[in-house]
C-alpha cells in the first residue's frame, strides 16, 4: 500500500515539473516573440488577401465605367443637339463634330466595350480581363480630362484666341491636344495592365 502510494506521489511530481517546464519554455517563446510570429505573419497574409480582393472587385470597375459613359454620353447629346440648332437656324453652315468630341466618344467606346461589355459577359472575370478593366478606366478618364482643353481651343476661348479667320472642323491646337490625350491615355492604360499583371516586377 506504501508502496503504491510512493508511486503515485511520484507521478504527480513528476507530471508537475513536465508542466512546469513546459510552461518556463512556453515563457521564454513568448519573451522572444517566437509564438506570436506565425499568428502576425497569418494577420498580415490576410490583410493582403482583404486588400487585393477591394482591388480585384468588378463591381467597382463597373461603377466608374458607367459613371464615365454616363457623363460621355450627356456631353455628346448636348454637342449634337447645339449642331441641330446650327442647322435650323443657318442651313448653308457646315455641322461637323469637332476634333475635340471624338475624346468623348473614344472614352464612352473604352468605357462600354473594354470595362462593361467584359464584365458583364463573362461569368467569373479573372485577372487578366480585371487588369483591362482598370487599364481602360484610367485611359477613360485621361480622354475626359483632355476634352475641356481640346473643346476650348476649337471655339478659340483662353486657347487659340490670337487665332483669326474661320473655324475649321480641327483647330491646330485643338488637334495637337486630342493626339497628345489620346496617346497618353493609352501609355496610362497599357502601363496599369503590365503592372496589375506583374510584368514589370518580372522583368525588374
Amino acid at each position: 500500500m506504501n508502496s503504491e502510494l510512493r508511486m503515485r506521489q511520484r507521478s504527480f511530481l513528476g507530471a508537475l515539473g513536465l508542466s512546469g517546464a513546459l510552461a518556463c519554455c512556453q515563457e521564454a517563446r513568448r519573451e522572444s516573440g517566437y509564438i506570436w510570429r506565425p499568428c502576425e505573419q497569418k494577420l498580415e497574409r490576410n490583410k493582403a488577401q482583404q486588400r487585393e480582393s477591394k482591388l480585384m472587385q468588378p463591381e467597382g470597375y463597373l461603377s466608374v465605367a458607367s459613371i464615365l459613359s454616363g457623363f460621355g454620353v450627356t456631353v455628346l447629346m448636348f454637342r449634337i443637339q447645339r449642331e441641330l440648332d446650327v442647322r435650323e437656324r443657318h442651313p448653308d453652315w457646315p455641322n461637323w463634330l469637332a476634333r475635340a468630341d471624338y475624346l468623348i466618344l473614344a472614352s464612352i467606346f473604352v468605357s462600354l466595350l473594354l470595362v462593361v461589355l467584359p464584365i458583364v459577359s463573362i461569368e467569373d472575370p479573372g485577372e487578366v480581363v480585371l487588369a483591362f478593366s482598370a487599364g481602360s478606366c484610367a485611359a477613360a478618364v485621361v480622354l475626359l480630362a483632355a476634352y475641356p482643353l481640346a473643346i476650348l481651343d476649337h471655339y478659340r476661348i483662353e486657347l487659340g484666341a490670337k487665332r483669326k479667320g474661320k473655324r475649321n472642323k480641327g483647330e491646330p491646337g485643338e488637334t495637337i491636344i486630342v493626339i497628345v490625350g489620346a496617346a497618353i491615355a493609352v501609355v496610362t492604360a497599357l502601363m496599369i495592365i503590365l503592372v496589375r499583371l506583374n510584368v514589370l516586377q518580372e522583368l525588374g
